[in-house]
């Protein structure tokens, strides 16, 4: 059936020449240049282009971003330990017209001297994630933390932002950046480090170490010179009196019918007796101003004793402390039109509105072809 009508077709469009070149002729006639009416002349400035381009420029201008000098400033707390707080969790947002390095850089003041050329380097390392999928981001970040050896100390993490508070062992730090800055790389990466030389408070630490530690030897030393000189003098002492309780003895013993005799042994007797007692008492005197004195050193030596044992945890905990890294990872979630203003350059909307000028250029000098046979 479709051959059937296909043949017919084809024979139906056949059309007489001289009816043709009648038809021709018709046209022609109809549509000479003589009847056609005159084209109206076009304006040879483009104005719609021209304003849409004024446009782009102007929002060009209105969305370039105002180039700010950064000062440094000392706008945090010190720890204990010499460093510096971790900035809040809001200070991280992409938004914030601040730099991070303003919240956390002090003034550098140092008083080590240059001969002194030991690093006791503590490192912070703070970053910003943006990406479509936070939370899957976020569950990334902290399987590569724990990978490491690291420890997360805080987080938080919904569809939109998330915050990651962390610490990592300085000897794996390089490696554990890298396997971060691998989740996003390019412009959805922010990451600033920060590392300050702890010498100050290293000297700091070995010169009380270095002075408790001479206090302590000049007591150990006075509790020795002490505890001779007790020794020596107690030693005298008790000699003396053995002697005079053994002279004293030996002339209660003596018989003698010699009034003289008995007058004289009875005043050397009673010379004795004084002399006995003073030594008892002296040696009394002498334990108690021994132990009043051993007792004093021995309650400066315990408070020297811990003062040293404060300062070497503190030694260790500086130690412990530069062998951490201590950072924050901040995510936040980019829509479509803000991952289109990360890659080109100036706003959005004047690139559209430049392209919508182009095309009204071109729209207007377009060509129009118009077959005539």
């Amino acid at each position: 059936m479709n051959e059937i009508f296909k043949k017919w077709g084809q024979k139906q469009r056949s059309l007489d020449l001289p009816r043709n070149d009648e038809l021709k002729k018709e046209i022609f006639s109809r549509y000479s240049p003589s009847s056609s009416p005159a084209p109206r002349l076009r304006s040879r400035i483009p104005w719609l282009s021209l304003a849409l381009a004024g446009v782009a420029v102007v929002v060009f201008f209105l969305s370039a971003k105002p180039i700010t000098p950064v000062v440094y400033k000392d706008a945090s707390a010190p720890t204990a330990s010499g460093g510096y707080q971790v900035p809040a969790e809001n200070s991280m947002a992409p938004d914030r017209g601040d730099s991070f390095l303003e919240k956390i850089l002090p003034n550098p003041q140092y008083d080590a001297p240059i001969t002194d050329t030991r690093e006791f380097l503590k490192t912070n390392y703070y970053s910003t994630i943006r990406s479509r999928h936070v939370i899957e981001q976020a569950g990334r970040v902290q399987t590569i933390i724990r990978g490491f050896g690291g420890r997360v100390d805080s987080q938080s993490s919904s569809e939109k932002s998330g915050y990651i508070s962390f610490a990592v062992p300085a000897d794996k730090f390089e490696l554990f950046r890298s396997e971060i800055k691998s989740l996003a790389r390019g412009k959805f990466y922010i990451e600033q480090t920060y590392s300050e030389n702890f010498l100050p408070q290293k000297q700091s630490i070995e010169e009380q170490q270095g002075q408790i530690s001479s206090d302590l030897g000049r007591l150990y030393t006075e509790r020795e010179v002490l505890q001779a000189s007790h020794q020596k003098t107690v030693a005298n002492l008790q000699y003396q009196v053995n002697t005079t309780a053994k002279e004293l003895a030996a002339l209660r013993a003596e018989v003698t019918d010699d009034p003289v005799r008995r007058a004289q042994i009875d005043a050397r007797v009673s010379e004795l007796v004084k002399q006995e007692n003073n030594l008892r008492t002296r040696l009394a005197n002498e334990n108690r101003d021994y132990q009043n004195k051993i007792s004093s050193l021995e309650a400066q030596i315990k408070n020297t004793e811990d003062d040293l044992a404060r300062v070497q945890r503190e030694d260790q905990n500086l130690v412990d402390n530069i062998a951490t890294v201590n950072g924050t990872i901040s995510l936040n979630w980019i829509s479509i039109w803000e991952l289109v203003d990360l890659y080109v350059p100036g706003s959005p909307l004047a690139w559209i509105i430049l392209f919508a000028a182009l095309g009204a250029f071109f729209w207007r000098h377009r060509r129009i072809e118009i077959p005539v046979s």
